[in-house]
């Protein structure tokens, strides 16, 4: 049979179905967190793949972690884990201006942040909370940070990225 007869389709590289990834079992205490994604971007770099694959694993907080308000006039200290229930029963709005605010931690070297940043930050600074990749075990500070690791670079994930 010459080679321009050839099916190349009938070979087992062209018939192999893609193994899913499988997320890893998750570690106790964490719990499984959906971070925000356009289903658009997750449809261009992954055509076929279910946005249900977009997953990370929350590590627990602290409760007994607390924090100071850092909103001008507040000195209250509240468990850091509390902070958005805090900004919303106390200082509603604080968000909707353009507000920048210090950060009153006495180990934070962040300076000054968004007033609508805050409660990530207390959150990711200064309660040690950590989001994992389920997939390749990678941690990052923020949940849209797994997400575009899952996208550009986990190696679960390669054979399913659109080039």
């Amino acid at each position: 049979m010459s080679p321009h007869n050839l099916n190349y389709r009938d070979f087992s590289i062209f018939n192999a179905q893609l193994q899913r990834p499988i997320p890893m079992q998750m570690r106790p205490g964490y719990s499984i967190l959906r971070p925000p994604s356009t289903p658009d971007s997750w449809r261009q770099v992954f055509p076929g793949l279910s946005t249900n694959y977009n997953i990370c694993y929350e590590s627990p907080l602290d409760p007994n972690r607390l924090h100071r308000c850092s909103i001008l006039g507040c000195d209250q200290t509240i468990a850091a884990i509390d902070i958005r229930q805090h900004l919303q029963n106390f200082h509603h709005g604080y968000s909707q201006i353009s507000l920048r605010l210090v950060c009153t931690d006495s180990q934070c070297q962040r300076g000054d942040l968004a007033a609508r940043s805050y409660p990530k930050h207390v959150l990711e600074h200064h309660c040690n909370i950590i989001f994992l990749c389920p997939y390749c075990g990678l941690h990052y500070t923020r949940s849209q940070s797994v997400t575009r690791h899952i996208m550009q670079d986990c190696t679960a994930f390669q054979d399913f990225r659109h080039s």
